[in-house]
């Protein structure tokens, strides 16, 4: 919501209107958006599974439409985005757990290219605590995403698995 905020409010300073939609989950929502006429651009925020995402906005792209969106940014990938340094930000609370004294991290978040964002925080938690001398245990993580109730679930299955931890 606060990033919302901001980008409201950005768009006002610069005379533009922002139309806020939640859209359904269509398998063809790049043309939906495209035949609606409703707007001029649009900015993206979420994705869900990046590789089938992907698709989607290689279609936008091709057929000329104004987006930007919020995620990982990568080379040579479709559109303008806007992210974060995601291994700088596991890495370093990593090491400010391993500050703490903490030596069994648990990582909630996938661990895949699907999810390069939850990908790269994970390689720098993994740096961080080779950097450490740690050995980075597989058990300790579990895939999720970012939901309430994926992070649930997920803590749920840590837990369940009855390994020792001391952070998450």
């Amino acid at each position: 919501l606060s990033m919302l905020g901001s980008i409201t409010r950005a768009c006002a300073q610069q005379g533009y209107d922002l139309l806020v939609s939640f859209q359904q989950f269509s398998t063809d929502w790049h043309a939906d958006y495209a035949d609606s006429k409703k707007a001029d651009g649009i900015i993206l925020l979420g994705y869900g599974d990046y590789l089938a995402y992907r698709a989607r906005l290689e279609k936008l792209v091709a057929i000329g439409t104004r987006f930007v969106r919020w995620g990982a940014v990568q080379q040579d990938q479709p559109g303008v985005s806007v992210g974060c340094d995601n291994f700088s930000g596991g890495q370093a609370v990593a090491r400010h757990f391993i500050e703490q004294g903490c030596r069994r991290i648990a990582f909630l978040g996938d661990a895949s290219s699907h999810y390069p964002e939850f990908f790269e925080r994970y390689r720098g938690y993994a740096d961080a605590l080779q950097q450490a001398g740690l050995d980075v245990d597989e058990a300790l993580q579990v895939d999720a995403e970012s939901t309430q109730l994926c992070g649930h679930t997920a803590m749920s299955e840590l837990i369940a698995r009855d390994v020792p931890f001391d952070a998450v």
